[in-house]
């Protein structure tokens, strides 16, 4: 689930992709709600031989996710956000924020996968404890020696104390690299198109129309070597108003003010 600048009718942007990084649905939604999240998943032809659901409210929702869909279903917390909650209260302006945003991107990572790529699955539970616990260490004795600055803040120790929970119960070890290089990716796209942006749901649904149909085509063409690709079943929401559409063709209904704006188009 993604948020993007998208706060007048709708907060969240809830993404379901498959095994090969495209996009079967999407969904403007108020709020983070596993019934509606349970109603999206319902309505797709999910296999049985599903392995990983990687999101940002893992320990939120992993009891729902399986009894949906089974013991066997490993609910784990996205990487990329995992770390992001950490560095994300890093002040950017502290002359030591890159070094250690570094050592903080490396906190999952077995010894010797040192590429610009994890090419590993992510670290056991006791490893990625002693790499924090050395991460914490050297760089509160350099906190330490800082004069008029604190790079470890109250918020950066509260950030890295809720991580620690979520490395106890396992969210974040043992994630293979296929099941999070596209969470990243798209999130990296997503976040260069939207963030810091104010606009209306009718905008931001036909710029994300587009941006979603030329994300899902250029992987089409890499996966299957199509020249053309072709058209996905999608499903809208927004402001709790739902029509099942053709990919690209579409109606939004703007309740609260009393609009109706038709958006059509074979993009």
């Amino acid at each position: 689930m993604c948020q993007a600048g998208l706060d007048y009718i709708t907060r969240f942007l809830w993404v379901v992709m498959n095994e090969w990084k495209q996009i079967v649905s999407w969904h403007f939604t108020k709020k983070e709600s596993f019934s509606f999240a349970q109603e999206v998943l319902g309505q797709l032809e999910i296999s049985n031989d599903i392995e990983y659901f990687i999101i940002d409210n893992c320990c939120k929702w992993k009891a729902k996710i399986k009894e949906l869909f089974g013991e066997n279903i490993k609910v784990k917390l996205d990487p990329f956000h995992g770390i992001q909650r950490i560095t994300s209260t890093i002040r950017i302006t502290n002359r030591h924020h890159s070094r250690l945003c570094a050592d903080l991107q490396s906190l999952l990572r077995q010894t010797g996968d040192n590429g610009i790529k994890r090419k590993l699955p992510t670290s056991s539970v006791e490893s990625i404890l002693a790499r924090l616990e050395e991460i914490l260490s050297t760089w509160t004795a350099i906190d330490s020696l800082l004069i008029g600055e604190t790079l470890i803040t109250a918020e950066t120790r509260k950030a890295i104390e809720n991580l620690r929970k979520h490395i106890i119960n396992g969210c974040l070890s043992d994630i293979p690299t296929y099941a999070t290089g596209m969470n990243e990716n798209l999130h990296k796209n997503l976040n260069k198109l939207m963030k810091g942006q104010k606009m209306g749901p009718q905008l931001a649904f036909a710029i994300l129309t587009v941006f979603f149909f030329l994300w899902n085509r250029k992987r089409s063409m890499k996966v299957f070597g199509e020249k053309k690709e072709s058209i996905l079943e999608q499903s809208f929401v927004v402001d709790n108003v739902q029509k099942e559409l053709n990919f690209g063709i579409g109606c939004i209904q703007e309740q609260k003010l009393g609009l109706s704006q038709q958006i059509s188009g074979n993009w």
